[in-house]
């Protein structure tokens, strides 16, 4: 079956490149969303363009129909991640219901996507999953947090951020600076700000350092429209260290 995996494989690649173009290629795309692997299902999933129309025509009604019945969780949450996108209201109950699956990966889905739709509706059910998440879910909460978030949300977030594997600092790090500049807490900023510069420092060697420090400087203009000169000040420290060479 190898040959045979391997071949569907590389149509779904080059499907992928002329699909706008070309009939064909869509049917390709269309087809393998319903390949008996679930890996080339979410191949297909992740490689359908649903802003050409008529792609997310054909692939619509059955990314809800895998996102509801398929028997993988993973195509599940990549059908669910694909319809989020499209930020149709219509799909809200969708999302709701896939909040009760057992899977962490279908849950999180379901919840970055309902953020999508109805943020304030995502950021109260968000709550109810603090205690309870994991892997893809918490970081779906955290995300759903750091967006559209503020001071009440920053302790689950901040804890989060500190105790993240790097992986998952460094993913949500854009997402976690705009919420600093958002603060009403200067406490609470300075406390995100020292967080971030113990990031780049200690990644420092990796090369991080001046992608950290534009994050800060991101950080900076926020906060100085706030009248916030103590995190301010705590920023041009960290980008002082920042810039200066990595230790060997």
């Amino acid at each position: 079956n190898a040959p045979l995996y391997l071949d569907r494989y590389e149509a779904i690649k080059a499907a992928a490149k002329s699909q706008n173009s070309q009939a064909a290629a869509r049917k390709v795309i269309i087809a393998a969303l319903n390949d008996k692997y679930w890996e080339l299902q979410v191949d297909a999933i992740k490689a359908a363009d649903l802003t050409n129309d008529d792609v997310r025509n054909a692939a619509q009604p059955i990314l809800a129909k895998l996102a509801q019945l398929d028997p993988n969780n993973l195509v599940k949450a990549a059908a669910i991640n694909a319809l989020g996108k499209l930020k149709a209201s219509g799909n809200s109950n969708l999302f709701k219901q896939a909040l009760n699956s057992q899977s962490y990966a279908v849950q999180g889905a379901a919840l970055n996507a309902l953020a999508l739709v109805t943020p304030a509706e995502a950021m109260s059910l968000a709550k109810s999953y603090e205690k309870d998440s994991n892997g893809a879910l918490k970081q779906a909460v955290l995300t759903t947090y750091a967006v559209g978030g503020g001071d009440e949300q920053w302790p689950f977030v901040y804890s989060s951020f500190k105790d993240g594997q790097p992986q998952t600092q460094f993913n949500l790090m854009r997402n976690y600076a705009d919420m600093i500049g958002r603060l009403k807490n200067p406490a609470n900023a300075q406390q995100g700000v020292t967080s971030i510069a113990e990031f780049g420092n200690k990644y420092k060697k990796y090369g991080v350092g001046p992608q950290i420090a534009t994050i800060l400087t991101g950080i900076k203009e926020t906060r100085t429209k706030a009248g916030d000169t103590s995190s301010n000040a705590a920023i041009d420290k960290a980008v002082a260290e920042l810039s200066a060479p990595a230790a060997n």
